[in-house]
């Protein structure tokens, strides 16, 4: 059965549809109107987001069967992206020294989907010379946040009202991804302005977008990641050195070099058809209050052949990134897992980062009050999704091949 609010929106949606007073559009220009009336602003700075966003809007009309739900959420998406733009172009174009602020050493964490990714970002995140975008951060850029108000920015209330009605919209989700509004927050949602990101994609099932998004322009996009980290840090809240996370990194390694010559990445490992699997779990709870008819077979072969495809370009990457093997650590997910603190100190001996036992105390405390399955535990098969070991490990085999130490 759906949540109460699911079926409220839904009951009253082809009433509220009918008047047409306030019925949410994903019409991208009404949309941009929108944005452009609350914010006075109409610059949307370069035209790089265009093919994106018009790839966006194919793949939502051609998955358009969002019940009434689908549609608020995705207007909703939508219409922040925009605003975010316009307020992030002023912004830059007011304070050109933005550009002039340094960005030493930061961590990318990367790996398939719920391979140990958001605990690793979590206990990173217990040390103070580390700095994270925070979810109501992420959620609402604008303005850069300041050092003196950052702890009780007004941000931080709209953001956990928000979280609340996400909560009521998928009641479980928190069995499988757990976070609140000052979590340290994925790259994925900062950079939604862009219409590059997999937020979207996440959140909604678009496969032609998805797919798309794997031959997006990966120099000009880790640019732009590059001036949100130095935006971000404009205001004063800064450390030593970034801490950032999102699985689709995983396909963008010679890209992340390139934007950041000294970046220190952490790569995850796991059984990857249990990660497909676990991934199609998340999605699906996203995705299927959108709609009303969504397919679990669908959402196991997306799943598949996008991972599968990130997978065999980060081993290509990998490959050709031999020489810079010191600036990478592999993880083994069943060793985070049966012993996250020591892996940790193996990691930061490998960067040669500073940890002491007060650090192992914070992180040990954050697991205790944090403990797997506190919110319920998180069931799913590889056969959920119609997926079968048999006939698709092959698509892994350079993977599992390249990785293979990692992976016992």
């Amino acid at each position: 059965m759906r949540p109460p609010l699911v079926r409220l929106i839904n009951a009253i949606g082809p009433i509220w549809k009918a008047i047409r007073v306030g019925y949410p559009s994903i019409d991208p220009d009404v949309l941009l109107k929108k944005a452009m009336r609350k914010t006075g602003l109409d610059d949307l700075g370069t035209e790089d987001y265009k093919e994106a966003l018009s790839v966006l809007i194919q793949s939502i009309n051609e998955s358009n069967n969002f019940n009434h739900t689908g549609q608020f959420i995705t207007s909703s998406l939508l219409y922040n992206s925009f605003e975010n733009r316009l307020r992030l172009t002023e912004t830059f174009k007011q304070n050109p020294e933005i550009n002039n602020e340094k960005i030493e050493r930061p961590i990318f964490i990367l790996g398939l989907p719920r391979t140990g990714t958001t605990l690793l970002h979590y206990l990173l995140d217990q040390d103070d010379n580390h700095r994270s975008a925070k979810t109501w951060e992420a959620f609402h850029p604008h303005p850069y946040p300041k050092k003196e108000s950052y702890t009780k920015d007004r941000r931080i209330r709209r953001t956990r009202w928000e979280l609340f009605l996400f909560w009521n919209l998928i009641p479980n989700i928190k069995v499988i991804h757990d976070f609140d509004e000052s979590t340290a927050q994925e790259c994925i949602v900062f950079m939604s302005h862009t219409f590059i990101s997999f937020a979207l994609s996440t959140q909604l099932y678009i496969p032609r977008y998805m797919k798309w998004l794997q031959k997006a322009d990966l120099g000009k996009l880790y640019a732009e990641h590059k001036k949100m980290l130095q935006y971000y840090q404009f205001g004063g809240v800064k450390s030593k050195r970034w801490l950032l996370k999102a699985p689709a990194h995983l396909y963008c390694v010679e890209a992340i070099l390139s934007a950041y010559p000294d970046a220190c990445i952490i790569q995850t490992h796991r059984d990857p058809l249990k990660a497909v699997a676990s991934s199609c779990s998340l999605n699906y709870a996203l995705a299927q209050v959108t709609v009303d008819d969504l397919s679990l077979d669908d959402v196991g072969v997306l799943h598949r052949d996008t991972l599968s495809d990130w997978l065999k370009m980060n081993v290509v990457q990998r490959q050709k990134l031999t020489h810079k093997s010191d600036q990478f650590y592999d993880l083994s997910f069943s060793d985070f897992v049966s012993d996250p603190i020591s892996e940790i100190k193996k990691i930061y001996r490998h960067f040669e980062f500073e940890f002491d036992d007060a650090l192992a105390s914070k992180m040990n405390n954050f697991m205790e009050e944090n403990p797997s399955g506190k919110h319920g535990k998180h069931i799913y098969s590889i056969e959920q999704f119609g997926l079968d070991r048999a006939r698709d490990t092959p698509l892994f085999t350079e993977y599992i091949d390249y990785f293979k130490d990692k992976l016992k």
